[in-house]
């Protein structure tokens, strides 16, 4: 059986991967964003470092009883 810090570890992976994924489709869905202003807004939000806030928000959300997916719509 896997020890609790590493099944936080694990979830908060999978929790981060939903995030990374969600805000890519969120970069994608504007068509009439220029190519340079895209480009800077990918760098800002898809760069590493930018996750514990967003885990700790879904990672609350759990907890509570509510639905992560529905947070990340």
């Amino acid at each position: 059986m896997p020890e609790p810090a590493e099944q936080r570890q694990d979830a908060w992976q999978e929790l981060r991967s939903r995030i990374e994924e969600r805000l890519a489709e969120y970069l994608q869905a504007d068509a009439d964003c220029p190519d340079r202003l895209r480009e800077a807004m990918q760098y800002s939000l898809l760069a590493g470092g930018k996750r514990l806030r967003p885990i700790l928000v879904l990672a609350a959300c759990e907890a509570c009883g509510g639905e992560s997916e529905v947070e990340l719509r």
